[in-house]
């Protein structure tokens, strides 16, 4: 980097890093079956107005791990923030186990 030099003991900046997981449970009510607007499940509710046509709605539930990661660059002189960068995903299985190639990748 321009201008900045790598010094373990009296650094340019500071580096700091935060990882956050939640488990999450997303529910939805959609059509399943009948209805003349059938084939546009689950983006559009199908009106039953042709006769009540017996629309039938299900709930999907979906669980799944959402990933935080927060990063900071701070001024060491200073001691004040001078970038910060955050980004937030769904984890697989995989991403967890593997969370130094999933921090790698998300910083990328």
């Amino acid at each position: 980097m321009r201008g900045v030099d790598h010094d373990e003991e009296n650094p340019d900046l500071r580096v700091n890093f935060y990882i956050n997981t939640k488990d999450k449970i997303k529910t939805r009510s959609v059509p399943t079956a009948g209805g003349y607007y059938d084939y546009r499940d689950p983006f559009y509710d199908p009106w039953g107005g042709y006769g009540g046509m017996g629309v039938t709605y299900e709930t999907q539930v979906d669980q799944y791990t959402e990933g935080t990661l927060n990063i900071d660059v701070v001024d060491s002189k200073t001691n004040k923030l001078v970038w910060e960068g955050s980004v937030v995903g769904r984890l697989t299985e995989k991403d967890v186990r593997n969370m130094v190639q999933t921090v790698d990748e998300a910083v990328a």
